[in-house]
């Protein structure tokens, strides 16, 4: 992807540099030798299980950054049992439970309070939104886990599910629905700029002033540094 504007985590190339990049990909033999660098985002692949099954409903989404289920338009807690290969982990109390990949670490998940994860981490993280408790906090699961987020039967909030921060309101979510999570076998390729780890530090770094403090070097600075370094023009 290419960026024009917003944050742009996701867009190491400038929508004015972007045909440059993506030429030696559609047209190699025109650019013999061209090194082209892909990062293989990961996935996730969401299914919502209905307690009583409707007629004709299928909803299976994959996702690039995160699923969210949510209170949606409820003033209540929204309450989500939440499992782990089929083992109960905890119970979630709060405004909802964010599922995000790597790529997604930045986007919501950290808006909520996860932490930022290297696009090529194999992980899920589970990141709770605006939780009941003192000590519920973000972890990252690995990636061959399978995550069920389910509705208790008797619930006073019927929460929603968002794939992907869809326009819509989401799809409702009823008493023993369940939503389950697993990663993806079809990751995203991309086109990096100049390397995945390069690309994923100059955005963070751009994007949110990751550790930007009076007397710090910010990555930007440091590599412009090295630059200046192994440049054999003389200096004045």
């Amino acid at each position: 992807s290419a960026g024009g504007h917003h944050i742009g985590v996701l867009s190491p190339v400038p929508v004015k540099d972007f045909m440059q990049f993506l030429f030696p990909v559609v047209l190699p033999d025109r650019h013999p030798g061209k090194r082209i660098v892909v990062t293989l985002r990961h996935r996730l692949l969401c299914r919502l299980d209905r307690a009583t099954p409707r007629p004709g409903e299928n909803i299976e989404f994959q996702v690039l950054n995160e699923v969210l289920v949510h209170r949606a338009n409820s003033g209540s807690l929204c309450s989500l049992r939440v499992s782990v290969d089929g083992e109960f982990v905890t119970h979630a109390q709060g405004d909802g439970v964010v599922l995000a990949t790597p790529t997604g670490s930045t986007a919501y998940s950290l808006s909520s309070g996860g932490s930022m994860v290297h696009p090529t981490v194999p992980s899920i993280l589970l990141t709770p939104v605006c939780p009941h408790s003192l000590s519920f906090r973000p972890c990252v699961l690995p990636e061959h886990v399978e995550v069920t987020l389910t509705v208790p039967e008797h619930t006073r909030c019927h929460p929603s599910v968002t794939f992907d921060g869809g326009a819509s309101r989401g799809i409702q979510m009823l008493g023993g629905d369940r939503l389950v999570v697993t990663a993806s076998p079809w990751p995203m390729p991309s086109i990096s700029a100049t390397s995945t780890t390069a690309d994923w530090f100059r955005t963070v770094d751009a994007c949110f002033r990751w550790n930007h403090q009076p007397g710090a070097r910010g990555f930007e600075d440091a590599r412009e540094e090295r630059l200046s370094e192994a440049d054999p023009r003389p200096r004045y």
